[in-house]
């Protein structure tokens, strides 16, 4: 509190001193007292003024600290709000720190100290330590006339006492208590007092006066929503109050204008988030509109709320809360299809979110939901079609699309609740609309090459498979002949009167069977193309019927002399392929001995390796020549097929039933190639097969092959057998080739002459005749020349 360096304490923190020279004084405290008497009227009117200097000196240090904290605290707030541009909260948390601290400063620097009771020992003490030339003398002084009792009680003499109390009432007259107090501090504290209050008057007159304080007295005091002066101004679009109603989990979009009044419009703008425990920023991309004053930014998925501000240039806007609400939407969607009747088929539901979902053409759409929330507006929408759906007593909605109103695209629902929110991503289901295919139909022809006669029977084997339900198969045909004038002919064979099967199985979904075309009572002459096929149809009364036809066969009508030629050429095909096998099966029994004749004599340069390889390929060789003379019997057979087919076997009864080509086909041809090639080829593919395991024993190897090209000999005595039956069924065939067509021709010319005698006998009477000629109407005479012409 004094002028010594020594004194480090302020005064508002003076504190009771201990003498060192009398022990008993040092233990006296103010709670100790056991008097009331004063303490000498000197001493006690000097300490009361040195109490008022010492309240005064409080009261300027205090408030001067205390307004230098404010006009410090006004300061950083204009700064940090003018930079950071805060928000509300944060300005009340801000103002809520200002006004803590001056309250604290307060509290430490005037309040607390001006509480303090300053006790007179306490204050004898700073007086001494500033004038060292008392001593003691001036507490002794104060205390023993506070204790003048108890000291007389304790033996001292009252003569010392009083002695003591004059003497330091004397000294005290002679010094200046003031100079306890530090003049220097408190001329300073004044200055600053001083300075402070100019300050404040200061602040007081610009925020009366400027846009700047009177902008941060709003903002920072009256907690308005005052901006700080800008050169840009940004704008929130389709925000009202500070708050923006968005529905829940759906995207948004939020754009932001620089104002037109900007000083600087060309700025980047971004978005600040902040969800209550993070914050953070987002660009926001240009849109070009606007002079490219507009920019936009997409909240994705929103599924809780948060609140965000905008930040360009040196603007940033205040606070927006989202709140959020849930969208109206389907919390269930049934979707059935009606089909048509005649599908006879019940109603189908689609199953949800399955979509795009294929219905049959014709079919209706039943709709039936319950939504989240009440709503205003439920709309079924389709290109330019709408249909609304109507609410039922338990809140359900409903609709039927007709099936004339129901097509293929994408359907979406509009719905819009009672505050009029519609929601941005609809219920959007897709529908395509499949017509009702014809009969799937496929067909074959059994035993029937591209030539037939014309009174073939032609064996089919066909198949029609429709959705729903056939009604009707036919055989279709057409033909047409080279012949100038002659006129394309076409027609079809409903199947269900060629036989009880058929008709039976008529209404399935699926018919599988086979049917006899007869063409004889076609009367289709020789020399034409034939187009066949199967037709079916389906039951479809609302688009069709519809028609699936197999694909077409390709017949060349011709004469049965024309159809003989062509069996006959390709059964020499077979035989000269038959004859090829049977080469092959005796150069390989000729190999089979040579090899085993081989091993019957020592020979080291014989190969065990080669024989081995040589040895599989006569195994493979072997199986081959089973296949290809099956493939020999299987050719037979069809050929065999297609002359009963065409009927030619008939001609060939009439002439010698045992030499039919049933006969000379199937016993001896078919019937003995199939026993050969199931008896004795397999029987030497299983000798070569037992012999390739003694590759290493030569001597077991040689007869083993010799066993096999023993065993060999019989199928190639068979082979030749069967080849002797081949060349004499051409042989025989070519002579009946012959004698039919001999006889068709003696057929041809007796019809001829038939034809002329008819012709002659119509002729008028008295016509003029030649006079030689009248042989020509005797029928001896037109078959003699026909003979002739044979």
């Amino acid at each position: 509190m004094g002028r010594s360096k020594k004194v480090q304490t302020p005064v508002t923190e003076i504190r009771f001193l201990r003498t060192s020279r009398k022990k008993d004084m040092a233990t006296l405290t103010p709670s100790r007292q056991t008097t009331n008497e004063p303490v000498p009227q000197a001493i006690g009117q000097r300490l009361q003024q040195l109490r008022r200097r010492i309240k005064r000196f409080v009261l300027v240090d205090g408030f001067s600290r205390i307004l230098a904290v404010i006009v410090g605290l006004v300061l950083l707030d204009l700064m940090i709000d003018r930079v950071f541009k805060m928000d509300v909260a944060q300005r009340v948390i801000v103002l809520w720190v200002i006004v803590g601290v001056v309250l604290l400063v307060a509290f430490r620097r005037l309040l607390r100290p001006l509480s303090r009771k300053v006790g007179d020992d306490a204050l004898v003490l700073q007086v001494e330590q500033q004038n060292k030339s008392l001593g003691e003398s001036l507490i002794s002084t104060v205390q023993f006339s506070r204790e003048r009792q108890h000291l007389a009680s304790r033996g001292y003499a009252d003569s010392l006492v009083d002695e003591t109390i004059r003497r330091g009432s004397q000294m005290a007259e002679s010094i200046d208590f003031n100079r306890t107090i530090d003049a220097g501090l408190l001329g300073r504290n004044l200055i600053l007092l001083l300075a402070c209050l100019m300050a404040m008057i200061g602040i007081g007159f610009a925020v009366s006066s400027t846009d700047l304080w009177r902008t941060w007295f709003n903002r920072n005091i009256l907690l308005s929503d005052d901006q700080w002066p800008r050169n840009t101004q940004l704008q929130l679009v389709g925000v009202s109050d500070g708050v923006l109603v968005l529905p829940r989990g759906e995207d948004y979009r939020q754009f932001v204008e620089v104002k037109q009044e900007s000083r600087i419009s060309d700025v980047e703008v971004s978005i600040e988030f902040d969800d209550g425990n993070t914050r953070t920023q987002q660009k926001m991309r240009r849109t070009g509109k606007l002079d490219d004053r507009e920019h936009m930014l997409v909240f994705r998925d929103i599924l809780r709320e948060f609140r965000f501000r905008a930040i360009g240039g040196d603007d940033t806007t205040e606070w927006v809360q989202v709140n959020l609400v849930d969208s109206p939407m389907w919390s269930e969607l049934d979707l059935t299809a009606i089909p048509p009747e005649y599908t006879g088929v019940k109603r189908e539901v689609l199953p949800p979110g399955g979509g795009p979902y294929s219905i049959l053409e014709g079919s209706a759409l039943q709709v039936s939901a319950v939504a989240n929330k009440p709503l205003s507006e439920a709309v079924l929408r389709q290109a330019e079609q709408q249909w609304s759906l109507q609410a039922d007593a338990d809140g359900r909605y409903s609709l039927t699309v007709p099936a004339r109103q129901f097509v293929g695209g994408k359907y979406l629902f509009d719905l819009a609740d009672e505050s009029g929110l519609r929601s941005s991503r609809p219920a959007v289901f897709t529908v395509t609309t499949r017509p009702d295919r014809p009969p799937r139909t496929s067909a074959s022809l059994l035993g029937i090459s591209g030539m037939v006669v014309s009174r073939v029977r032609v064996p089919v084997l066909w198949n029609a498979a429709d959705e729903y339900s056939i009604q009707k198969v036919e055989f279709v045909y057409d033909w047409s002949s080279d012949t100038p004038g002659s006129v394309p002919q076409s027609g079809s064979i409903d199947l269900s009167t060629l036989g009880s099967e058929t008709a039976a199985l008529i209404g399935s979904t699926e018919i599988k069977t086979v049917d006899v075309l007869d063409l004889e009572p076609l009367q289709i002459p020789a020399g034409v193309g034939l187009n066949l096929a199967v037709s079916a149809t389906d039951n479809n009364t609302l688009t069709g019927p519809g028609v699936g036809e197999s694909r077409k066969f390709l017949l060349r009508v011709v004469t049965e002399d024309e159809l003989r030629a062509d069996l006959l050429r390709r059964e020499i095909e077979q035989r000269k392929i038959f004859e090829l096998i049977l080469k092959s099966q005796e150069e390989m029994q000729v190999d089979l001995r040579a090899l085993a004749a081989l091993l019957g004599e020592p020979n080291p340069e014989i190969d065990d390796n080669s024989i081995a390889e040589d040895m599989l390929g006569w195994q493979r060789r072997q199986k081959l020549v089973g296949t290809n003379i099956s493939a020999v019997a299987d050719r037979f057979e069809e050929y065999l097929v297609e002359v009963k087919n065409n009927r030619l076997d008939e001609a060939e009864s009439e002439i010698d039933s045992s030499r039919s080509i049933e006969v000379r086909f199937h016993e001896r041809i078919i019937e003995p190639i199939r026993k050969l090639d199931s008896t004795s080829i397999v029987e030497a593919s299983q000798l070569l097969e037992q012999a390739s395991r003694t590759t290493g024993d030569h001597k077991e190897l040689a007869t083993g092959l010799t066993a096999t090209a023993d065993h060999q000999t019989a199928i190639i005595e068979g082979m030749r057998k069967i080849l002797l039956a081949m060349e004499d069924s051409e042989t025989y065939q070519e002579v009946v080739n012959l004698a039919i067509e001999i006889k068709d021709r003696e057929n041809r010319l007796r019809e001829m002459a038939r034809e002329q005698i008819e012709k002659a006998n119509t002729e008028d009477v008295f016509d003029d005749q030649p006079p030689d000629d009248t042989s020509d109407n005797d029928p001896d005479k037109v078959e003699k020349s026909a003979d002739d012409g044979i």
